[in-house]
């Protein structure tokens, strides 16, 4: 039989072999449950803007109290960077997926336009909504860290003008010609009736055309 100070013994014990399981267990769990909220939260500020989106409004949504949000996000800014970061970052590897290997410097061009287009049409379009509708309201650190998930985009594209146009291409024109082709893709994306693939290329010559005119007008 044993004495109460070796029963107390092996409750400890037992209880911190459960608490390290459980412990573990919410480890594993947490990246999942994460990626669920922001997730919700990009359907939810993509559906009703973000400042019309309510912390309250995601957890009755979930299913969840308003405590285990906080859990997980301090406030509704944390939750919108937890947003628009994970789909400038997604969208990014979209594109540097799409990169063609021994292509032409044009087809090269066409095909990182593609996946963009593609994406901010497609599985990412709640994302872009919000991107561009909210992406004002963060506060300048968070700002900073989605200036600089969109620089890298541009300079991707802007590699890949200036592979086309090595020696029309002012460089002066290089950050005026990329933003105008993401804002002539973004306005793609709303359209119907078009393939992805026509529209990227379409884009593409829009401002290959555009470059080349006015190379040749300041020769």
């Amino acid at each position: 039989m044993t004495n109460s100070a070796e029963q107390k013994r092996l409750v400890t014990k037992k209880f911190l072999v459960l608490n390290r399981s459980m412990s573990a267990k919410r480890h594993m769990e947490y990246p999942q449950k994460w990626n669920s909220l922001r997730d919700a939260a990009t359907t939810l500020f993509a559906a009703e803007g973000y400042q019309r989106a309510s912390m309250r409004a995601l957890a009755d949504r979930l299913g969840v109290t308003r405590s285990y949000i906080d859990s997980y996000f301090r406030d509704k800014e944390m939750l919108l960077h937890a947003v628009l970061d994970t789909h400038l970052l997604d969208l990014l590897a979209e594109v540097e997926r799409a990169e063609p290997i021994g292509a032409s410097p044009e087809a090269r061009l066409t095909a990182l336009a593609g996946a963009y287009l593609a994406w901010i049409a497609g599985a990412g379009a709640a994302g872009q909504r919000v991107l561009l509708e909210a992406a004002r309201f963060l506060s300048p650190t968070h700002r900073a860290d989605i200036d600089t998930r969109q620089r890298w985009l541009a300079a991707l594209f802007a590699d890949a003008i200036s592979g086309v146009l090595p020696q029309a291409l002012q460089p002066r024109l290089l950050t005026p010609l990329t933003q105008a082709l993401l804002r002539l893709l973004e306005s793609f994306a709303a359209e119907e009736g078009i393939a992805t693939g026509e529209a990227a290329m379409l884009a593409v010559r829009c401002i290959l055309y555009g470059a080349t005119t006015m190379a040749g007008e300041s020769a």
